[in-house]
């Protein structure tokens, strides 16, 4: 492959050879950092619509018509800690009054960092998959 970059570069004139060998690394490194930097984005949002696999069994409490599937409190884009059972432990009587705070709920994720949110994806009645997101020392009421 050198050797044909080293043809080419010959046929024209006045680019020295070093120029030829740079530009194709340059242009090189550029596809590739950018095809890798779209399969983390990919991978992210991906990662960020799946459902989470916390499922709820026979043994909890019944919450009625109102059920919470996960709950994550982090930055977003699989960036999350699993926060579901303390969340749950925050119902009463078939809702959820809280106010988003990573001392209420014990969990000390990504401190210093703008951005924190409490993400709850919950079901009510026949309606499955509902999802609230709400900002760190924000007030959250479901359903």
């Amino acid at each position: 492959m050198v050797g044909a970059l080293a043809a080419i570069a010959q046929k024209v004139q006045g680019v020295p050879l070093d120029w030829w060998v740079l530009s194709v690394i340059f242009v090189g490194s550029l596809v590739l950092f950018l095809y890798a930097d779209a399969r983390i984005r990919r991978q992210q949002i991906s990662a960020e619509r799946a459902t989470p696999l916390s499922i709820r069994t026979l043994s909890e409490p019944s919450l009625g018509d109102f059920t919470i599937d996960y709950a994550g409190l982090g930055l977003g884009f699989g960036q999350y800690r699993n926060v579901t059972d303390k969340v749950r432990k925050r119902v009463k009587d078939g809702k959820l009054e809280i106010t988003v705070s990573p001392e209420d709920l014990e969990e000390e994720v990504y401190s210093g960092k703008p951005g924190k949110h409490l993400l709850v994806i919950y079901s009510y009645r026949e309606d499955e998959g509902l999802c609230k997101k709400t900002d760190v020392y924000q007030r959250m009421v479901l359903p």
